[in-house]
C-alpha cells in the first residue's frame, strides 16, 4: 500500500489540534500546518482552512513559507468569495516576494485569475505576461504553469470581447516561454 494512504485516512482533527499556537514554533510543525490547511482548502473545509491560517499568519516574517502562507490564504478568501480579501494576501505575497528577491510565477498567476473575478481585464493581462517571463522552462512545472497562464488570459480576453485576438496572445505567451 502506499505510504500516504494510512495518513489520509485518519480525520485531520485527530492528528493535530489547532487550538495551541505552541504546536507552530517549529518549521516542519508549521509546513504540516500549511499542508493542512491546503488539504482543508481541497475538501472544501473552510473554517478549518481558515482556523490554520489564523494560527500560521500572524508574525510572520517574509520568508517563502509565508508566500505560500498567504496564497493558501488567498485561496481560502476565494472560495468563499471574498475577492477583495484575496487580492489583498496576493498583492502582500508580492510585496513579500519583492523583497525576497523577484515574484514568482505562482504568485503572479494567482494573482491574475483573482484580477479576472474582479473585472480587472487589462491587469490580469499583465499579471499572466509578467508570469510567463518568470517561467522556466527548464523547470517540471513550467509546462504547467504556461497553460494556465494561457488559459487565464484567454478568458481575460473572451471577457473584454477580443475573441479575435486570443490566438495571437496565445502565440505571443508560448514564444515568450520557448
Amino acid at each position: 500500500s502506499h505510504g500516504g494512504a494510512s495518513m489520509s485516512s485518519v480525520p485531520l482533527a485527530a492528528r493535530h489540534s489547532w487550538s495551541s499556537d505552541a504546536r507552530l514554533k517549529s518549521p516542519e510543525s508549521r509546513e504540516d500546518a500549511l499542508q493542512a490547511a491546503k488539504a482543508a482548502l481541497q475538501r472544501k473545509d473552510m473554517p478549518v482552512a481558515q482556523r490554520i491560517m489564523d494560527s500560521l499568519l500572524p508574525g510572520l516574517q517574509p520568508s517563502e513559507f509565508a508566500v505560500r502562507c498567504l496564497r493558501v490564504q488567498a485561496g481560502v478568501h476565494v472560495a468563499g468569495n471574498r475577492l477583495p480579501a484575496a487580492l489583498a494576501s496576493l498583492v502582500r505575497a508580492g510585496a513579500m516576494e519583492r523583497s525576497l528577491g523577484g515574484h514568482t510565477s505562482s504568485t503572479l498567476i494567482h494573482t491574475a485569475s483573482v484580477l479576472i473575478g474582479l473585472g480587472r481585464y487589462n491587469d490580469a493581462l499583465d499579471h499572466c505576461s509578467m508570469a510567463c517571463q518568470k517561467l522556466q522552462p527548464q523547470h517540471g512545472r513550467s509546462d504547467y504553469q504556461l497553460e494556465g497562464i494561457i488559459s487565464i488570459g484567454s478568458d481575460a480576453l473572451h471577457r473584454m470581447g477580443q475573441r479575435e485576438v486570443v490566438s495571437s496572445w496565445v502565440q505571443g505567451m508560448r514564444e515568450m516561454f520557448h
